[in-house]
């Protein structure tokens, strides 16, 4: 039926108050089966058709972040997230930034960060993994990537518990 509606012209108002009032029991019977699933909601059969549905896992602490920033700017979290994330790739697509992934590995010797990066001046690195023999020179790298200290406190956290982290590098510095 919802395939049916979206297709669906009129020459006028008359013609469409017709067509409404003779599909009664079957829209009836559709909102009540779309309520049991949990799929209705103001306004979700146009937003629904209008654009695809995905799901992110984020950290709890960064959806309270979210949510309070978004709460500051009077939208919900959800919306805030969304227009956070459209002008992050706007804003990369400009400056023609592609997403950089970073590798932590916590070794015997210490710690090692894959691919290694280019040095402050822009030059290659040698190509061989950075090693750092102390939490605190990796901090520090870290720190010069672009990380904050919450978000370098968390890598270390989750280094910890699984000797191995995928982090993708701040794209803040991007202008």
């Amino acid at each position: 039926m919802l395939e049916e509606l979206k297709q669906m012209t009129f020459a006028n108002e008359a013609e469409e108050a017709a067509w409404w009032e003779s599909h009664e029991d079957e829209l009836a019977d559709e909102f009540e089966k779309a309520t049991a699933e949990g799929r209705a909601g103001i306004g979700t059969v146009a937003k629904r058709a209008a654009l695809p549905s995905t799901t992110i896992r984020l950290d709890p602490e960064d959806i309270a972040k979210a949510r309070v920033q978004a709460a500051e700017r009077g939208l919900r979290y959800q919306t805030y997230l969304k227009m956070i994330i459209h002008e992050t790739l706007l804003k990369a697509e400009r400056k023609d930034v592609s997403m950089k992934i970073i590798t932590l590995t916590k070794t015997q010797q210490g710690f090692r960060i894959d691919p290694p990066m280019s040095t402050a001046d822009g030059a290659a690195g040698s190509g061989l993994p950075e090693r750092y023999t102390s939490q605190d020179r990796l901090q520090a790298r870290l720190r010069s990537y672009g990380f904050t200290n919450e978000e370098i406190a968390r890598a270390l956290r989750a280094l910890e518990e699984k000797g191995e982290l995928d982090l993708p590098l701040p794209l803040r510095n991007v202008a």
